[in-house]
């Protein structure tokens, strides 16, 4: 089932707004944020942020709801992504669609992407000197991030460590 198109987000009353048209939950979202999305679906997430959310949330209703969705992410997450049913995730992108305004699923889907953003990066502490050192590299070799600086150093030690074993060898 990893083909499963997120349906669009249908916009309140019809409009879709400038820009860009927002999709519902992929397969992948569900498994990369669905911790985050349980804590924003949580009652108590919609007093501070009313905007965000539509009026069934401060209904009585809601709780059924909100327990509803919290089982469908469960039970996506432990599922291999192959094997999540298009059932399941058209239920709760339908959910989903009762529970957030068009403004507030519009900041969701900016948290999953910032979530995905940090999840692929990765911090490494460096001392002052080392940063200083390769601030300069970078500059001294025109190269416009850190991350082309590392990369031009370690295909430079890459090449010469290639390069002595043949030497080496010989």
């Amino acid at each position: 089932m990893s083909e499963y198109k997120p349906p669009r987000w249908h916009y309140e009353l019809g409009k879709t707004g400038k820009g860009y048209n927002l999709k519902l939950l992929s397969i992948d979202e569900v498994f990369l944020s669905g911790d985050l999305l349980k804590l924003w679906i949580k009652p108590s997430s919609a007093v501070d942020n009313k905007m965000s959310y539509k009026p069934l949330v401060y209904s009585k209703d809601y709780e059924k709801l909100w327990l509803y969705c919290n089982r469908l992410i469960d039970n996506i997450k432990n599922l291999d992504p192959d094997d999540v049913t298009e059932h399941d995730m058209d239920a709760l992108n339908t959910a989903i669609n009762r529970i957030f305004s068009d403004t507030g699923w519009r900041e969701m889907k900016k948290k999953f992407r910032q979530q995905d953003k940090r999840l692929r990066k990765v911090r490494i502490d460096l001392s002052a000197s080392i940063a200083t050192s390769l601030n300069e590299f970078k500059q001294q070799q025109g190269l416009a991030t850190y991350d082309e600086s590392i990369d031009e150093l370690l295909s430079f030690f890459k090449y010469h460590s290639e390069n002595s074993e043949v030497t080496d060898d010989q």
